[in-house]
């Protein structure tokens, strides 16, 4: 395991060590499984749940193999690269199964392997270039916790998702769709951010935001501003989004 990595440490307060995720996994697809057979979903999705499960399972034998062999040798980084995309594509075909057929227990557990193979991605220096399993994860995560420093982390987190993010991804060229993964994984870093009562890190992610996604400035400050307006934040908290408040929405009311 790389000693590289700083935040490996607090890593086990966000998701699991691979033998779990694998675990979870094999429940989440035997679920998938069991509920496909028994309501036999129409229209399906075009990859049938027992091949996914059986793919999805070498895969994670894959991870866990590798990292038990990296002390002898280290996988060239495209490699690493493809087989996480080999990997985000099928945790992504196995949640679209799940949410077809509200598995809600089996959804949370993919949720977490993603986070995992994410995270294995970054620590062995791989590209990401498949984000949408992971905008789902980070969305659950965030609304159902409540802890500012595992916020916090989460927000630490997808800050090394978009630094390790596809160049393609990074370019950001399809404005139009406001669901694009590129999108939300910055939005969902500015709510954690905002929600970890950290000023410091605020200001470093809120900089960051206006910088990629400089249009929808205005419209985030101005529902953080509503949102401490009706909530219990602390002062140094509602003083930052009040600085970017003023200085990114005021100049548009004019």
């Amino acid at each position: 395991m790389s000693a590289s990595v700083p935040s490996r440490h607090c890593m086990r307060a966000l998701i699991p060590n691979l033998h779990e995720a694998r675990a979870l996994v094999q429940r989440a697809t035997r679920a998938i499984n069991e509920a496909c057979e028994a309501n036999r979903p129409t229209p399906a999705p075009s990859i049938a749940p027992d091949q996914l499960s059986q793919a999805i399972e070498q895969f994670m034998r894959l991870l866990i193999q590798i990292d038990r062999e990296a002390v002898e040798s280290t996988p060239v980084t495209e490699d690493i690269s493809r087989l996480g995309d080999y990997g985000m594509t099928l945790f992504n075909n196995l949640l679209d199964w799940a949410k077809q057929l509200a598995l809600e227990q089996a959804r949370r557990e993919l949720d977490a392997a993603t986070l995992l193979a994410a995270e294995w991605i970054l620590r062995h220096r791989g590209e990401l270039r498949t984000l949408d399993p992971l905008i789902g994860a980070f969305a659950h995560a965030i609304h159902n916790t409540r802890q500012p420093s595992v916020l916090e982390q989460f927000a630490r987190l997808m800050g090394r998702v978009a630094e390790a993010s596809a160049h393609l991804i990074k370019q950001d060229l399809d404005k139009t769709d406001p669901n694009r993964p590129w999108r939300l994984l910055h939005l969902y870093r500015g709510i954690a951010a905002m929600r970890s009562h950290n000023p410091r890190l605020m200001e470093e992610i809120f900089d960051e935001f206006v910088r990629r996604l400089p249009e929808d400035a205005p419209g985030f400050f101005a529902e953080s501003m509503q949102q401490v307006a009706t909530q219990s934040f602390p002062e140094p908290v509602c003083a930052v989004i009040g600085r970017y408040f003023e200085r990114w929405t005021r100049p548009r009311m004019h």
